[in-house]
């Protein structure tokens, strides 16, 4: 007799299994060393902070680039910089602080599924839309900023949920601005698209519009205050907000570009889900060859349509401004994972066998340990770099000035990974150094000797001749 398992379990079954998927999908990048140039800056920073080099407030990237680091709030930067205080500067601690987001935000996501009145037996719907967004599995395995706030978002809206599905306590508003005054503190202005929430619940959860005025002003209040407490009491919180919302906010909407349209984070958008809704729709099809029915109620559609508007709310405010990065709309797709979700939900009554199921989970249990241990012995990207730190750390493993070539001065993960993992600081001013880093096809200086210490197919260093 086939061994059956309850709904409860199913559900916790193969969300299980969707999340050892996704973590199988992105191991190879999320724990080979090399990361993408914003990610080892962040790590940089975290380390910095973990020891002692900078503060809160006033975050250090390195001595010569960013002394007082306040391209993002510093929030991330903190917690990152736990794991470095309690676990050392191995490169794999920033990956493991990645994969407790990664976690953390599943874990949100099926709270969240159950606080709206659904069944556990199909949170993995919109985990699977959420995790196999294409790019959200590289977002993780780079240490993005986004991985934080994405957190902080889902645990604002699981009280958010909790009060319009549930019960309307004043607590539950109180806490989702909390929580979202630290996705706030994690990456900016980009967060507050939370705040939309009233409304969207006014149009499709039948709030009325006296009370969606007052929750509007109960959740803008408790996301502000907090931040505005913390500014009166640390003026030091309050100047690094004003470079920050000067360079940053300002300088983004006047001064920088990174696209030709507006509508290319609505491309980027909508490409990102091609992947899940793809299977998706190959899966609805295979059922319907199967003559199962597909019948959604009002209900489900107008509560998928609350939450697509809510993500969207957070796709066309970054429009405003011409530096789009399609990274910066990965907390949105949870989202979208619960709008699909909700059609979909009626429409699976699959019956799962216990020894199979759990079968399948140990072989990704399996795969998943291997591709650590092998992802972790791997480098695939950056090796002329990572080499050349390697020699670095063993050669001169003391913090000190670097010379570089002034075709490095805006290298910038050259200045990462050196200040990441060996706490060295470049500047092409080499009056002052005794090493000095320039191009393997390219003289040194005449001060310098002419035979190189270090040398690979790309980089070259060279010491300062006697006297």
């Amino acid at each position: 007799m086939k061994s059956k398992i309850s709904l409860w379990q199913m559900g916790n079954e193969l969300n299980f299994i969707v999340i050892l998927a996704f973590l199988i999908f992105a191991s190879i990048n999320l724990f080979s060393n090399g990361m993408f140039m914003d990610g080892t800056i962040y790590a940089a920073v975290s380390n910095n902070l973990a020891n002692g080099e900078g503060t809160l407030f006033s975050p250090k990237f390195t001595e010569t680039l960013y002394p007082y680091f306040v391209e993002h709030p510093p929030l991330a930067f903190w917690l990152q910089g736990l794991f470095f205080y309690l676990f050392g500067d191995h490169f794999l601690v920033e990956r493991f602080y990645c994969l407790i987001t990664i976690l953390a935000g599943a874990y949100l996501l099926i709270q969240i599924w159950r606080s709206i009145g659904m069944d556990l037996k199909t949170a993995f719907i919109p985990l699977f839309v959420w995790l196999f967004s294409r790019d959200v599995a590289w977002g993780f395995a780079n240490n993005m900023l986004e991985n934080t706030m994405t957190v902080f978002i889902l645990w604002s809206f699981l009280y958010l949920a909790k009060y319009y599905f549930d019960q309307q306590k004043i607590g539950r508003l109180l806490l989702a601005g909390l929580f979202l005054s630290m996705a706030c503190a994690t990456k900016g202005f980009v967060a507050l698209y939370l705040w939309s929430v009233p409304f969207f619940a006014m149009l499709f959860l039948k709030e009325k519009f006296i009370s969606a005025i007052w929750q509007s002003m109960m959740l803008i209040l408790s996301t502000v205050l907090p931040l505005l407490l913390l500014f009166l009491l640390s003026p030091e919180a309050a100047d690094f907000m004003n470079a920050y919302f000067e360079k940053q906010v300002v300088g983004s909407l006047e001064n920088i570009q990174t696209v030709d349209s507006r509508f290319f984070i609505l491309g980027a958008f909508l490409q990102n889900l091609i992947v899940p809704i793809l299977i998706i729709a190959i899966w609805l099809f295979v059922r319907k060859k199967f003559n199962a029915v597909f019948k959604v109620d009002r209900e489900s559609r107008k509560r998928a349509a609350f939450f697509i508007c809510i993500a969207l709310s957070g796709v066309i405010p970054i429009m405003i401004s011409m530096k789009q990065r399609d990274f910066y709309i990965f907390s949105v797709y949870p989202f979208v994972g619960l709008a699909i979700g909700t059609l979909l939900a009626s429409f699976w009554n699959t019956e799962m066998n216990a020894k199979r199921i759990r079968n399948v989970q140990l072989i990704l249990s399996v795969l998943f340990i291997a591709s650590i241990i092998t992802a972790s012995n791997l480098r695939l990207r950056d090796k002329h770099e990572l080499s050349l730190i390697d020699w670095m750390a063993k050669e001169y493993p003391e913090k000190q000035m670097l010379g570089i070539a002034k075709t490095y001065e805006s290298e910038w993960s050259l200045h990462a990974y050196f200040m990441r993992f060996n706490g060295t600081s470049l500047k092409s001013e080499i009056s002052e150094v005794d090493l000095i880093l320039v191009p393997a096809d390219i003289d040194p200086p005449q001060t310098f000797s002419s035979e190189p210490i270090y040398q690979n197919d790309k980089y070259a260093v060279y010491q300062k001749m006697a006297g």
